[in-house]
């Protein structure tokens, strides 16, 4: 399988080419939202998985204070209803197992369970609650991880082709830059080198070539092709 790279000439590419690296952009430096964007989806393969998502809603309704402001009494009443629940086995179960077969009716009528769906089937599922659920808390939390995980990610960019008009034009200086080839292995599968820090080998050092090592592991990721055009950037 050969996928493709369009590149400027500039002294980046030169770079790329000497230590035969590729750079992966951050979510912050992208400028288009369809080359790195994130959606929460709610469809639960198992009701296993509610198990996880029924923990996260009790850990962001629960009320910890990290200060000396003592608690309310409705926060110290809804805190110990909440407790007392989730160590109830059967009412978790029988929670867990609502929730999760409300999910699945949503998923029969859409292709995609939504946090809107989800607060919808929550709100529903827990009117029979002794406690109140904290659903903007919820959904805020969600937003904070979301935003972590995209500030952490990074994505670089290939084609299925090497004669794209657009692409020459737009990502090779205007038809004066280059274009990339490789040959990836296993089908689907891109591979890239994670480089530890240096740390010293003293056996090197003894034997006076070189006092430093570095660890190296190659990782396999899968390549995922974004439902676009032929001929558009994966």
């Amino acid at each position: 399988m050969k996928l493709y790279k369009y590149r400027p000439l500039t002294d980046f590419l030169f770079k790329e080419l000497y230590y035969q690296e590729l750079y992966f952009s951050s979510y912050s430096e992208l400028n288009d939202p369809l080359d790195l964007s994130a959606r929460i989806e709610f469809t639960p393969k198992n009701e296993k998985q509610i198990g996880h998502l029924v923990w996260f809603l009790f850990k962001t309704t629960l009320k910890i204070h990290h200060t000396d402001v003592p608690y309310s009494v409705e926060e110290r009443k809804n805190n110990k209803q909440l407790l007392e629940f989730n160590n109830n086995e059967e009412l978790k179960n029988k929670f867990k197992t609502s929730v999760f077969n409300q999910l699945k009716l949503v998923k029969d009528d859409h292709n995609f369970i939504s946090i809107s769906d989800l607060e919808t089937i929550l709100h529903k599922e827990s009117k029979e609650l002794k406690f109140k659920i904290d659903i903007s808390k919820f959904k805020s939390e969600l937003q904070r991880l979301t935003k972590k995980f995209l500030e952490n990610s990074c994505v670089t960019c290939f084609s299925e082709t090497n004669n794209d008009f657009l692409m020459w034009s737009h990502y090779a200086s205007k038809h004066s830059g280059i274009c990339l080839e490789f040959n990836l292995e296993h089908t689907g599968l891109f591979p890239y080198k994670h480089t530890s820090k240096r740390k010293l080998n003293n056996d090197a050092y003894l034997e006076k070539t070189s006092e430093w090592k570095s660890d190296e592991i190659i990782f396999w990721d899968k390549i995922k092709k974004l439902p676009i055009k032929l001929n558009s950037p994966l």
